[in-house]
């Protein structure tokens, strides 16, 4: 996988402190597994940012991929245009997402979730937008973490909601095995999961990550709707 050139500052501080390269390897994976670079397919990245996806596609030979993307931020949003992302701004946490019913062949939710307060909503919503056979390509940390289980057990809260504006706040966390059943409960069948470990992660409780996989960081869920 290719890193493409031409990031901006602020999109090299973003990959590191997001783990963006481990998610987008496994969504890379995954499009390089499904999508024929002989047919065109439409992608919606939710909460799409600078539209920063686009740079990885075409740096990776996906350009047959129309990438369209919803986010919050204006400027963002102005950003994602400039590179050829057809962009609407929408509040995910309460809005309906604003396209048409059965428009995308792929939806990509990269730590969204977790944020959404309405999230049986928002996966109505997801499905409503996906054609067909359509799939949702999701990540969200993992509640169940190695360090978070050590937490526990001290008494810490894991939970980000001690921000009074609602900014970064996380109102739900997940295991994987509840994000099945989200899934399933709102129609779609599982085509991949896995754990992802972060990039941040290392010490001595590393290579249990690898041992017991349900201690990774991060939940990668793959979605098709039925």
């Amino acid at each position: 996988m290719k890193v493409p050139t031409g990031l901006t500052k602020e999109e090299q501080n973003y990959i590191v402190r997001s783990d963006y390269i481990v998610r987008f390897k496994k969504l890379f994976s995954f499009l390089l597994s499904t999508a024929g670079k002989e047919q065109q397919y439409s992608l919606l990245e939710l909460g799409c940012r600078t539209g920063m996806l686009i740079k990885f596609l075409e740096a990776n030979g996906l350009s047959n991929i129309k990438c369209y993307g919803v986010d919050i931020e204006p400027n963002f949003l102005k950003n994602a245009a400039l590179l050829g992302m057809t962009v609407k701004e929408c509040d995910l946490n309460w809005e309906k997402i604003p396209f048409d019913n059965d428009k995308f062949d792929y939806i990509v939710s990269f730590e969204l979730l977790e944020h959404i307060p309405f999230y049986h909503k928002h996966l109505s919503e997801i499905k409503r937008i996906l054609r067909n056979n359509g799939k949702l390509l999701l990540t969200t940390p993992n509640i169940a973490k190695l360090g978070n289980r050590f937490s526990f057990l001290m008494g810490v809260d894991i939970h980000r909601v001690y921000s009074l504006n609602q900014k970064d706040v996380h109102y739900r966390m997940f295991t994987m095995n509840s994000i099945i059943k989200l899934f399933m409960l709102h129609g779609f069948n599982i085509a991949k999961k896995s754990y992802l470990i972060s990039t941040k992660s290392k010490g001595i409780f590393l290579p249990l990550k690898h041992i017991i996989p349900s201690c990774g960081d991060i939940i990668f869920c793959v979605g098709v709707k039925k």
